[in-house]
């Protein structure tokens, strides 16, 4: 066995500060085991009755667990037969976001936060590859033409999350079991019209069977589950930091971006608080019209992303520096996030580490800007473009405090 003067001379003493003495920072260091709290993880379902389309539904989450987790809803939609002399007849890419209109989590009268699913369409685009492949197959996204003609013909049970302010974060599960009252999820639909596909007729009605929510629920002891309802008890309750998601949309008039680099100026006055990150997704006003035959919310044509350039000024300063997507874009995810440059959408980061939950790493509170106003252009598309719709996804930190029984969020 070599002794410690032997080692010691296969270095130099200018090496003297890369070397640790001794076991407790060896890296065969003998460890104890970790060891957690006992719980049990239950797969919960409330099953529904058929929903037509158009209409809502209205969940209410039994108190029978400690805490909630992992919110999503399963449904099979109906075969399509195509009318009105159609040669094809399909529904939309990513169906499973496309059928919904709204997300309402709820408690008593309290809003605690809405949704649109654009959000969750966003979020997928920032996966890793295998996890981006095994969502798409749960929603029916990024599917061919033809693979959902084929899919009309004879559909298959789609589930797909249901976006909440806990994230499916263990430390922020809502304590169910301490609430005096239910927490409750509503779920709009949208119309047919906007999630099928036709030279024909569209279908007036549609019906999804198979309809559940499903979520996970986690049991703890009793002298745990008392731990927890004692701290909702105390002065200041559990405060849960939180993505308070919020939308705002615009429309870009046809031909309107020119060689001459011409700006289109959107104010975001409506923007408010500390926001972490915003997102752009640019689509043709056509795509997102119900009416059209081929309205398609989730087909991206990043023809209008290439060549883009946006900032955001307010002040006279710079809130987001300039910016052009093809080369700060791409630097940005390949800095920031850990999958490839297609997301299909711009972003704008005020934090460090974008992808760490129950992490405030920075952010801009637009309140302290009188008028901030977003910048965009694109001369690569030399004046000839539809008519464009711009989506602004904006990320505002935000906080749940569940307290004697009462959860709400703090800023409205």
């Amino acid at each position: 066995m070599p002794n410690a003067e032997v080692i010691r001379a296969q270095t130099t003493p200018e090496d003297g500060a890369l070397f640790s003495v001794g076991l407790r920072d060896s890296k065969y260091k003998p460890e104890p085991h970790v060891a957690f709290t006992e719980d049990l993880r239950q797969k919960g379902v409330t099953e529904l009755a058929d929903i037509r389309l158009g209409t809502s539904v209205i969940v209410p989450f039994e108190k029978t667990c400690t805490l909630l987790e992992d919110v999503e809803f399963e449904f099979t939609p109906p075969v399509l037969t195509g009318a009105g002399g159609a040669t094809y007849i399909r529904y939309v890419d990513f169906l499973a976001y496309a059928i919904i209109a709204g997300i309402k989590w709820t408690y008593t009268s309290n809003t605690l936060q809405q949704y649109n699913m654009d959000v969750e369409w966003s979020d997928l685009q920032f996966m890793t590859d295998e996890k981006r492949e095994n969502e798409e197959y749960l929603v029916g996204g990024n599917l061919s033409a033809a693979a959902r003609n084929t899919y009309a013909t004879a559909p298959y049970k789609l589930r797909v999350r249901v976006p909440c302010p806990w994230k499916d974060q263990r430390c922020h599960s809502p304590l169910i079991s301490a609430l005096a009252s239910k927490l409750t999820l509503q779920i709009d639909f949208n119309n047919p019209a906007f999630v099928v596909q036709t030279d024909g007729t569209k279908p007036t009605t549609l019906t999804l069977t198979n309809c559940a929510v499903v979520f996970q629920q986690i049991h703890t002891t009793g002298h745990t589950r008392q731990e927890f309802t004692a701290i909702t008890n105390s002065k200041n309750g559990i405060s849960y930091l939180y993505d308070d998601e919020n939308r705002l949309e615009f429309d870009i008039p046809q031909n309107y971006f020119q060689n001459t680099n011409n700006q289109f100026v959107q104010s975001l006055t409506e923007i408010d608080g500390p926001i972490r990150k915003a997102r752009l997704i640019i689509r043709t006003q056509a795509q997102l019209d119900p009416t059209n035959a081929n309205v398609a919310p989730y087909e991206i044509d990043t023809t209008y992303l290439h060549g883009l350039r946006y900032q955001i000024v307010g002040n006279n300063m710079d809130i987001a520096d300039p910016e052009a997507q093809d080369t700060d874009g791409v630097r940005k995810i390949q800095k920031f996030h850990q999958c490839r440059y297609d997301t299909q959408q711009a972003e704008m980061l005020f934090e460090e580490y974008p992808e760490a939950h129950n992490v405030a790493s920075g952010n801009v509170s637009f309140g302290n800007f009188t008028n901030p106003r977003l910048f965009l252009s694109n001369p690569l598309l030399a004046g000839v473009h539809p008519a464009l719709r711009v989506t602004v996804l904006y990320y505002r930190f935000n906080w749940l405090i569940h307290q004697r029984g009462v959860i709400q969020k703090v800023w409205r």
